[in-house]
């Protein structure tokens, strides 16, 4: 695995955990905003660098039972912390329904179903675990994947029919394109890593050109209020963006002092849409404010989460 690239997507990981809270926090106060768009490019990345990382790790033959013992162990333990926090802060609020079938679906990381078959959510947890049950999707199928999909003849195949089959699904059985884009990036990055491609500077450069490129004709088309075609525009900027990132790292030194926020991506994600305030009337405030509060008890959590991960799974 490249170490390099890696810990350029640990930072940009860290940008995008706060892309998706800032695109949240602001739309919520200026829905007319298109500022969501951030928050999409943040899962496509987080989506891209998931697939993207655990193929690269775990290519070719590997023990199932170490596979999954370390999905379970870094994402249950962590999910496992943060449902506690919320479930009080949910009994200090005076919610119902804390303890429920919708509560425990949350918890196992399959909320996203409920959404998707529009079942009713009567549980507070829920906010943002759409993308953790994308996530678990993936984990399920990685070894399948990996057995069967190795050259490049099957690797391209299944990419094309992978996002055709997601863009039917996104059209017809759950309209929208959140849910498109971000399990296309699982696809993405999978597809990649196998594919190894060997990108130039040129290619690199070219590439970024053309995702600024898609990014003015979207941008435009949202400014005449034509939106036909945004869905392919987006995906293609991604597209690009991603491949861009893979061959020309971002200046690593210069953002190192925020990579150890990376153990925490779990713990922000989760608990943002719960301690976000809007109590001075002022965006720049109430947005400071809140990044105080959530940033200090997502690093807490993180830092629990790995005390009883390891005092669980490396005790002996």
């Amino acid at each position: 695995m490249d170490e390099r690239t890696s810990k350029v997507f640990d930072i940009l990981k860290v940008f995008s955990m706060f892309f998706v809270f800032l695109a949240h926090f602001v739309g919520a106060v200026y829905p007319e905003i298109p500022i969501w768009l951030l928050a999409s490019f943040a899962l496509f990345i987080f989506g891209f660098s998931s697939a993207y990382f655990t193929s690269e790790k775990y290519f070719g033959n590997f023990s199932l039972k170490q596979y999954f013992g370390n999905k379970i162990k870094r994402l249950y333990v962590g999910l496992a912390v943060i449902f506690v926090f919320l479930g009080l802060l949910f009994f200090v609020e005076g919610r119902q329904n804390i303890f429920s079938f919708q509560s425990l679906m949350q918890y196992l990381g399959f909320g996203g179903i409920l959404n998707w078959f529009s079942i009713e959510n009567t549980s507070p947890f829920g906010a943002g675990m759409w993308f953790i049950t994308l996530l678990l999707i993936f984990y399920l199928l990685f070894p399948i994947l990996n057995r069967f999909i190795a050259g490049k003849i099957q690797t391209w195949t299944f990419m094309v029919l992978g996002i055709i089959c997601l863009y039917v699904w996104s059209m017809f059985f759950y309209p929208g394109t959140s849910l498109f884009l971000t399990a296309s990036a699982f696809i993405l990055g999978f597809g990649f890593s196998r594919l190894k491609l060997k990108l130039s500077s040129g290619h690199a450069l070219y590439l970024a050109l053309l995702s600024v490129a898609f990014f003015g004709v979207y941008a435009f088309f949202v400014l005449i209020k034509f939106k036909q075609f945004n869905f392919f525009f987006q995906f293609f900027m991604y597209l690009c963006a991603m491949l861009f990132l893979l061959r020309v790292p971002l200046i690593i030194k210069l953002f190192n002092p925020i990579s150890f926020l990376s153990m925490c991506l779990l713990e922000f994600y989760l608990i943002a849409p719960y301690l976000s305030f809007h109590l001075f009337n002022h965006l720049i405030v109430d947005l400071l404010f809140s990044i105080a509060i959530i940033l200090p008890v997502s690093l807490a959590l993180a830092s629990i989460s790995k005390r009883i991960s390891k005092a669980l799974f490396e005790s002996g």
